[in-house]
């Protein structure tokens, strides 16, 4: 009766793993919109440029999510971080982040962000959506950062 009641636990157990990953809700996401944030900056050998992009649901529930990349001189490690900010009009508030770091290289990237819930606007109000990049490199030869900040609205 005992391994009766565990096969019967056993079934339903898997049933409901299932069914959970059936019905379970998907985001259908459109493609990326990029932007440039920072535009040739001069540092050590060239120039750091970089782009935030931003990317929405094109069903259900509007939601966001962000991510960025740098382009820099060849360096030991080449640094990106994007921040997400949305609003009814001005100001925005901050709403999600995502950074990475890439070893020997000219280009890396932040990696993609959680997705965020958009706000629901009052008609009178625009949406609004700013990416603000951070795009950075190694200068070894001085031990320090180049690089700075920038932003893209939508």
């Amino acid at each position: 009766m005992k391994r009766l009641g565990l096969v019967i636990f056993a079934v339903i157990l898997m049933m409901g793993f299932f069914v959970a990953g059936t019905t379970g809700v998907q985001a259908s996401w459109g493609g990326w919109s990029c932007k440039w944030t920072v535009v040739n900056y001069p540092v050590t050998g060239g120039y750091v440029s970089g782009r935030g992009c931003i990317q929405w649901t094109t069903q259900g529930t509007l939601l966001w999510r962000i991510w960025g990349d740098t382009y820099a001189p060849w360096s030991r490690w080449v640094y990106t971080r994007v921040q997400g900010y949305e609003g009814c009009g001005e100001p925005t508030q901050f709403r999600v982040e995502t950074s990475g770091t890439a070893e020997f290289t000219n280009y890396g990237t932040s990696g993609v962000s959680g997705s965020v819930i958009a706000f629901t606007c009052p008609s009178d109000r625009p949406h609004r959506y700013r990416v603000v990049g951070q795009h950075a490199r190694w200068e070894a030869s001085r031990g320090t950062w180049e690089g700075t900040i920038g932003s893209a609205d939508w």
